[in-house]
């Protein structure tokens, strides 16, 4: 009995540490996203340069986030 309880729990924990990932992720892209359209229209610029910079960064930072984290 307190076997199959500890194997919830660790299920459980599991889902707990993986669950805000998503929103993890999406965070910093979405504010490279962003932050490089404001930059453009500040910029006046007619390619939108930084925001493919900042996204891409976003994008690099939340693979970085997601091995980091399923490395355990």
């Amino acid at each position: 009995m307190n076997e199959e309880f500890d194997k919830q729990k660790r299920n459980v924990n599991k889902f707990a540490k993986f669950s805000s990932l998503a929103f993890e992720m999406l965070a910093p892209i979405l504010m490279g996203a962003l932050g490089g359209r404001k930059l453009d229209e500040w910029q006046e610029l007619e390619t939108p340069v930084w925001t493919i910079v900042l996204t891409l960064l976003g994008v690099t930072a939340s693979m970085y986030q997601l091995w980091r984290r399923t490395k355990d």
